[in-house]
């Protein structure tokens, strides 16, 4: 099934490169694909982890099998000194924030005004991203 799967997405991938399809129409086919395969994942893992109870240390289709125990975290909201504290903190946070970002755009509209370089945020953009919506 891999390699069948592999053979297929690696078709796709040439016809793009070669211009017969359409790369938004293999990027949304793809995506879809990716959910498909996220669902099916999702619906056999509890079964697999059964199976793969009783195979903790062997190997199983070339892929070795281990078991870890799940993270332990801590949730602390119910804690009211907590809370208040992490709301506080919160409120103080912004008010420096946007004091500094209002430093920031008047730097920028006027460059000849001096700040000190430690009162300047450093604004980074991140790579725009496409959004899409499935029909459920």
């Amino acid at each position: 099934m891999i390699e069948k799967l592999k053979q297929e997405l690696a078709e796709i991938l040439l016809k793009v490169k070669e211009g017969d399809e359409d790369a938004l129409t293999a990027y949304i086919q793809l995506r879809e694909a990716a959910n498909v395969l996220d669902t099916a994942v999702e619906s056999l893992k509890s079964q697999a982890y059964s199976v793969a109870d009783s195979r903790i240390g062997t190997e199983h289709l070339g892929v070795k099998i281990s078991m870890s125990k799940g993270r332990t975290t801590w949730d602390f909201k119910p804690v009211t000194a907590w809370s208040k504290l992490q709301e506080e903190f919160k409120l103080k946070l912004k008010e420096i924030e946007d004091f500094a970002r209002n430093k920031f755009e008047q730097k920028e509209a006027d460059p000849s005004i001096q700040f000190l370089s430690n009162e300047i945020p450093v604004k980074k953009v991140g790579d725009p991203f496409l959004s899409l919506t499935f029909p459920k």
